[in-house]
C-alpha cells in the first residue's frame, strides 16, 4: 500500500500597534520597496508589500527614507514610480494598514526624518534639480518648503531627528563618511567629524535615544553615538533604504493547521483538516494556500470558498475567532501512484498594521500520512 506523506506549515503573522520602542525597527528594502519588520539584530521577522497598490515601486537609487509620525502612527516613505523619474510620497495608515499615494515630491529624494510633533523633512540627492537641500514635506499633498542646503553633503545620506536636542543629524558620503547635524530653526550646522569606522555609505539613520542612532550601511546596521562613534555593527539580509522604530507592542496571530487525510480505491484523496487560531487576537480573512503537485488535483470543499490558479489552490476561510477552530474537508483526484508533497501555507489579516512573515522563514513543519 502506497503512503502519500503530507507537510502542514505555521504561518504566524505580526500585528503591530502602540506607540512605544522595543520591538527593533521598520525597514525599507531597497530593491523591491516592501517594509520589514526587523528584530533589533537586523533579522526580518516579517515583510510588508507595498506592491499591492498596483502601482510598480523602486527604492534603488534615490527613494527610501521611512519615517513614523508620532502623533498618528503612519508611515511615511519615498518611493519611485519604476522607470520613471517620479518620487512619490507614500502613507501607510496606522489603523486601516491601507498604503496611500500622497503625491509627486516634484524631486529626488534620499531620506526622511520626524520632529517630535510630526513635522516631515527630506533631503534631495546630490542628483536631483535642487541637490543636497533639506526640505519640510506636506504630509497631505507632497508639496515641499525648502528650510536650507546641507553644503557638506556627498554621494548617498541619511538624516534622523534626535527628538533630546532637537537637532537633524546627517551621514553622508562613500567610505569616509560625514557627519553634521543641524538647526532646522536657524540652519547651523555644527561638524561632528567623520564616521570611519567599518561604516561604508550611510542609506538610513534613527535615533534610538540615549545619544545613540542606528545608521543602515548596504547589508550592515550600526549603533553610532551622537559623537560619530560606532560602537556595535551587525549584518541584516537586505540593504535598508529607510529606518523607523517600532512600536512596543506587537501581538501575534498564531494559526496552525493540523489533520488527518485518507486514500480510497487509489485515485481520491480525502483530507481532513483543523484550521486554529492560538491568539488572543481574531484572524480575519484567513486563507490556506495549498501547491498542488502534478498528478494531484482539487475535487471539492466542505467549507469556505476554493479556487484553483495554475497549480496553486486557494480557499478563503473568512475569519477566525480568538483560541477557536474551524473544520476544513478537502477532497482530491490522484492519478499517480508515487508519493508526493502537498504544501499548505496559512495566512490572516487584521485592521491592524500588518506585516506578514514569509512562508520560507521560521515556519514549523508538521508531518501526516495518507494510506
Amino acid at each position: 500500500m502506497k503512503t502519500l506523506p503530507l507537510t502542514f506549515l505555521l504561518l504566524t503573522l505580526f500585528l503591530i500597534s502602540g506607540s512605544a520602542h522595543t520591538a527593533g525597527f521598520i525597514s525599507i528594502n531597497s530593491s523591491d520597496c516592501d517594509i520589514r519588520l526587523i528584530d533589533p539584530n537586523g533579522i526580518t521577522v516579517a515583510i510588508r508589500r507595498t506592491q499591492t497598490t498596483g502601482i510598480n515601486f523602486n527604492c534603488q537609487g534615490f527613494g527610501g527614507g521611512l519615517v513614523r509620525d508620532p502623533g498618528t502612527g503612519d508611515y511615511y516613505a519615498i518611493v519611485r514610480v519604476r522607470n520613471t523619474n517620479s518620487a512619490r510620497l507614500i502613507r501607510i495608515d496606522a489603523e486601516t494598514n491601507e498604503i496611500n499615494i500622497v503625491g509627486n515630491t516634484g524631486d529626488f529624494f534620499e531620506s526622511l526624518a520626524i520632529d517630535a510633533i510630526g513635522t516631515l523633512y527630506g533631503v534631495t540627492a546630490d542628483t536631483a534639480t535642487n541637490p543636497e537641500m533639506l526640505f519640510v514635506l506636506d504630509k497631505t499633498n507632497a508639496s515641499k518648503q525648502a528650510v536650507c542646503p546641507l553644503v557638506n553633503g556627498h554621494t548617498t545620506k541619511a538624516i534622523a531627528f534626535n527628538q533630546d536636542d532637537g537637532k537633524i543629524y546627517h551621514s553622508s558620503g562613500i567610505d569616509l563618511n560625514l557627519f553634521e547635524k543641524l538647526d532646522p530653526a536657524t540652519c547651523q550646522i555644527v561638524s561632528i567629524g567623520f564616521i570611519t569606522d567599518r561604516l561604508i555609505a550611510p542609506m538610513a539613520m534613527v535615533y534610538t535615544g540615549s545619544n545613540n542612532f542606528v545608521l543602515a550601511d548596504f547589508n550592515l546596521i550600526h549603533d553610532v553615538t551622537t559623537n560619530g562613534v560606532v560602537t556595535n555593527s551587525r549584518s541584516t539580509d537586505h540593504t535598508s533604504k529607510g529606518l523607523a522604530l517600532a512600536p512596543n507592542t506587537i501581538s501575534t496571530v498564531d494559526l496552525s493547521v493540523t489533520g488527518s487525510c485518507r486514500r480510497r480505491k487509489k485515485t481520491l484523496l480525502t483530507e481532513k483538516l483543523t484550521v486554529r487560531n492560538n491568539s488572543s487576537t481574531v484572524a480575519k480573512d484567513a486563507m490556506l494556500g495549498t501547491r498542488l503537485p502534478p498528478g494531484i488535483q482539487f475535487l471539492s470543499n466542505s467549507s469556505g470558498s476554493c479556487n484553483v490558479i495554475d497549480d496553486l489552490l486557494l480557499c478563503e476561510l473568512g475569519d477566525v475567532s480568538p483560541e477557536s477552530s474551524l473544520a476544513l474537508e478537502i477532497q482530491y483526484t490522484v492519478s499517480l501512484p508515487q508519493n508526493a508533497n502537498i504544501r499548505h501555507d496559512l495566512n490572516a489579516s487584521s485592521n491592524e498594521f500588518e506585516l506578514t512573515q514569509n512562508f520560507q522563514d521560521n515556519t514549523l513543519s508538521i508531518n501526516s500520512t495518507c494510506k
